[in-house]
């Protein structure tokens, strides 16, 4: 399964049609055809039916659609995160007061692994507390 076959699922899914998923996702219908036929086959489900000159969701389709937005909103959340750390937006540290608190490990976590889960900027710095829990 690829990423480019779950954005095609999911755009003809929301748009109903080859034609303006295609369009949506700036390709041809004939790639979009392509690549839905090879998530079927890569996932082992038929995801639509033709009726007449239109394709319908089965109802596997349906509980796949669930899950592939899930999987597409956690990447899309994951490039957002790593458009604002680079633009400073998220984690700048001249946005962070001197005591904030890095981390709070859950009991079950092992202590001896925090060393490994601060920077080394954060760690050279006297500017920042941590907290274990």
């Amino acid at each position: 399964m690829r990423l480019r076959q779950l954005e095609c699922f999911r755009a003809l899914m929301l748009h109903g049609t080859m034609t303006r998923a295609a369009e949506m996702l700036r390709m041809s219908q004939p790639a979009v055809s392509t690549t839905i036929a090879a998530l079927e086959h890569s996932i082992g489900l038929t995801l639509f039916v033709r009726r007449g000159s239109r394709l319908h969701p089965t109802p596997e389709a349906q509980l796949f659609y669930v899950e592939a937005s899930k999987a597409l909103d956690a990447i899309e959340g994951t490039v957002q995160a790593v458009q604002e750390i680079r633009s400073g937006r998220r984690g700048s540290r001249d946005k962070l007061s001197s005591d904030w608190r890095i981390a709070r490990l859950h009991h079950a976590f092992c202590p001896w692994m925090s060393p490994f889960l601060v920077t080394g900027e954060v760690r050279r710095s006297n500017d920042y507390s941590f907290e274990f829990a």
